[in-house]
Order: structure tokens, then C-alpha cells, then sequence
């Protein structure tokens, strides 16, 4: 089953894996382009169908045959699952989701947060539910991206879980995460934290992007001192964060040894509320290993990561990343 997820997607697409250029979606620009004045636009409210978004596509993605996906998808909505070929239209999108969890039956697809803007969402979930090939139950996390029009239908699409955890989950991943243990399940209704249009965020936009344009070059002490001194960094292949400047150190110092020539590009980001969600990938030479990646034949790498930030002043305080790191053994850059 290595790789299965993975591979059911891209046949159910009907195409072959391959790691592609994302399309960048609609997200609105303007609200954080620069500005000379004092006074920041005032965002737009997301409208009640907008806001009921997350819930009904959760709702659908829970449902044995995932048939009311079509009561929140646009006919011509995207899919994008980190790594592989992105589809269009509602059927195709409909079958890669079924691709991508109908693996899970029954399955209870649950948010802890969602950030909010008048047009895209990121939702932070919790899957638990049974394998049928294996008839054990499981439970990861995961992260998915929405981007709406006014009358709720969602026209793009971006997911995110770790495969390998999931694997390890059913005893057929790496024995690094065999003794993983299954994430907490959310209690109570999501938290929903909403765009302002203010000029924190932008603010906060801003230093997201100086902390992704210092990993990029050679300024360790600039990436890590954009981040709080109780700073956490949460990642689905480990049980506990990684904790305080010494953790940001570490994580640039790794990425640096295991690749050269490191370039990062910025798809999407936005804020909400103290959080920016961003939306990128990390393209470089591998001349090492990169946590559970081992050195490739062909060392040409490009992944695909989504971070949510939690700022606290002019700091970043907590970062919970989601990606698919073993989209690198099996994609072509």
C-alpha cells in the first residue's frame, strides 16, 4: 500500500503524478498590496452562505458516498492535493476526493479552526474513521483550502495530510512514526478567526513573507529572530512541537544541509484575525536527507508546504505546517 493514497488520486484523475506549478487561486491581492497612507481598506464580509461553507463541504466529505459535494462545488471548481496533478471541473474533483478519502468508510471529518475571509477559507480538521482494506481505525490531521463565491459554491480546492502518517497509522509506514500517537479529536464547535482588513494583518502578511525570504538565503539569525522565544513548531510527524529559537535554528540549518540552492515561492497567503496563512513550495538541489527523505537519484526537489501562523506583537509565536513529504518519492520535480 506505499503510496496508495498518492497513487489512487492520480489514477483516479486519470493522469500520471507529477509535481506541476500550482495555480495561483483567486485571493484578493489588493487587500494587502502596499500602501503609503495611514488607513488600511476595510475587507469584505464573507456572506452567510460563504460562512456555511466549511460545513457543508465537512458534512459532504463525511457522508459514505460523498454524493453532496455537489451541493457546495462549482462546476468548474480546482483540486489540488500537494505534489500531483491539479484537475478541474466538478466530476473530476469529484472523484479525486473519493480518491483521496474514500479509503475511510465510516469517516467523521471534524474542524478545530477555520480562518476566514470574505472569500477563501483555511480549515484545520481532524479525520477519524476505519480503513477498509485493513479494517483498523485511524485518526490524522489534515488541512484544506477553500475559495468561495458569494453563494457558498466552492470553486478551488487544496488538501493537505501526511501520508506517511497515515500509512504508519495501519502498520505500513515508516518505523520512525510507527508509535505516533492518533491526534486529539476536536471538542466543540471550530474557533473561526476572520479577516479585519487591517493594517496588523497586512503587517503580519509581511512578516510571514521576511521569515520565508530569510530561510531562502543565508541570514539564520533573521529567521530565527522573527519568531517569539516560546515559539512552537507543530508538524504531523511529530508527537510534540519543536520548541523556542533553537527549534527555528534547526529547522533552517536542516533545510540548508539537505538542500542547495534554496529557493521558496509564495502561491497564496492572507490574514485573519493574529494568523497569515501561506500557501508555498520549496524548490532546491537535495544533497542530503530531509527528515524521512532519503538522498534521491535524481536530486532535483520540489515540495509543496502550507503553513498556519499564530503572531503575538511583531512576532511569530506558533507555526503548524502541513505538507506531504513523501510526494518527493514519487513525483518528478
Amino acid at each position: 500500500m506505499k503510496h496508495a493514497l498518492a497513487l489512487a488520486l492520480s489514477l483516479a484523475c486519470g493522469c500520471a503524478p507529477e509535481t506541476v506549478k500550482r495555480p495561483v487561486a483567486p485571493i484578493d491581492w489588493a487587500s494587502f498590496a502596499t500602501r503609503t497612507g495611514l488607513a488600511a481598506p476595510v475587507a469584505r464580509s464573507a456572506t452567510a452562505k460563504e460562512r456555511d461553507a466549511a460545513g457543508v463541504y465537512l458534512a459532504a466529505l463525511s457522508a459514505s458516498d460523498l454524493g453532496a459535494l455537489s451541493n457546495v462545488l462549482d462546476d468548474d471548481a480546482h483540486f489540488a492535493f500537494a505534489g500531483f496533478h491539479d484537475v478541474h471541473g466538478f466530476e473530476n474533483v469529484s472523484r479525486a476526493h473519493a480518491a483521496l478519502f474514500g479509503e475511510f468508510e465510516p469517516r467523521t471529518i471534524a474542524a478545530d479552526r477555520i480562518l476566514l475571509t470574505d472569500r477563501s477559507q483555511a480549515i484545520e480538521w481532524t479525520l477519524t474513521g476505519m480503513a477498509k482494506s485493513s479494517e483498523k481505525p485511524l485518526a490524522f490531521r489534515g488541512l484544506t483550502l477553500l475559495w468561495t463565491k458569494d453563494d457558498g459554491s466552492v470553486v478551488d480546492v487544496h488538501v493537505y495530510f501526511d501520508e506517511a502518517v497515515v500509512r504508519a497509522e495501519l502498520g505500513r509506514g515508516p518505523l520512525a512514526l510507527a508509535n505516533l500517537p492518533p491526534p486529539p479529536l476536536p471538542s466543540g464547535p471550530p474557533v473561526v478567526s476572520e479577516q479585519h482588513g487591517d493594517l496588523d494583518e497586512h503587517e503580519n502578511v509581511d512578516r510571514v513573507r521576511a521569515q520565508l525570504d530569510a530561510l531562502e538565503g543565508t541570514d539564520e539569525s533573521a529567521y530565527a529572530n522573527a519568531v517569539t522565544d516560546d515559539f512552537e513548531l507543530v508538524t504531523l510527524e511529530r508527537a510534540e512541537p519543536e520548541r523556542g529559537k533553537a527549534a527555528a535554528r534547526a529547522y533552517f540549518k536542516a533545510m540548508h544541509k539537505a538542500i542547495a540552492h534554496l529557493d521558496t515561492s509564495i502561491d497564496n497567503v492572507w490574514g485573519a484575525d493574529r494568523f497569515v496563512v501561506v500557501e508555498y513550495d520549496v524548490v532546491g538541489e537535495q544533497i542530503g536527507p530531509l527528515g524521512l527523505i532519503p538522498a534521491q537519484r535524481n536530486n532535483l526537489l520540489k515540495l509543496f508546504v502550507a503553513d498556519v501562523v499564530e503572531l503575538r506583537g511583531d512576532k511569530i509565536a506558533r507555526i503548524v505546517r502541513y505538507d506531504n513529504p513523501s510526494q518527493a518519492l514519487t513525483v518528478t520535480p
